[in-house]
């Protein structure tokens, strides 16, 4: 760290946290024509003033592609709703014109999440489809999808995440939000497929 701090990369009151959001920002930068298709979709889905990001890594039996280890399993998600119009009543956000941005790995979360709190709009991107980004699951769509969500869902205001998820870490490291609540939800196993895509 003081390292760091002689050589200007870290300022005097800087530490670990801020040397990774520098460090995973780097990292995670995508090309020029990804960095216009993110701009695209930002105008489409709105200002990310008005944005609360959720980020919501279900596996097993949720996720479009099926894994034998869960996060947010089928009876968490139904608490979801629930956590996320608290989060939205403890913000700083006008109701009239706030909405939520939901990146998940579920195409079946999604969709009860978006009927569980109509009228309040719930926003995704339509770039690319869901997938996973383990060797030998992932390919080139899925990851671009994943770099558009991460940059997306970190523009918000207030995010709400998983807790066992490098991905939701990410979005926390990369995020300026000083609002950030996380869903319990460590390992649990199931007798899911490895791989098996939903129709």
């Amino acid at each position: 760290m003081n390292r760091l701090r002689q050589i200007g990369f870290l300022k005097d009151n800087e530490g670990w946290e801020e040397y990774h959001r520098y460090v995973i920002r780097l990292f995670f930068y995508p090309k020029p024509s990804l960095v216009k298709e993110i701009q695209q979709e930002r105008r489409r889905i709105g200002p990310s003033s008005n944005q609360i990001g959720v980020h919501l890594r279900c596996g097993g039996f949720l996720a479009d592609v099926n894994e034998d280890t869960a996060m947010i399993t089928p009876e968490l998600l139904k608490t979801v709703p629930g956590r996320m119009k608290s989060l939205m009543n403890r913000s700083s956000l006008n109701e009239n014109n706030s909405y939520f941005y939901l990146s998940t790995d579920s195409s079946l979360a999604a969709k009860l999440i978006s009927d569980a709190l109509q009228p309040i709009p719930i926003k995704s991107t339509n770039l690319y489809h869901r997938g996973h980004t383990s060797l030998g699951l992932g390919d080139d769509t899925t990851i671009k999808r994943a770099l558009v969500e991460l940059h997306l869902v970190s523009q918000s205001r207030s995010l709400l995440l998983t807790s066992a998820s490098t991905f939701s870490q990410i979005v926390k490291w990369m995020s300026d939000s000083s609002q950030v609540d996380v869903i319990n939800a460590p390992y649990t196993h199931t007798n899911a497929t490895w791989g098996k895509r939903i129709a």
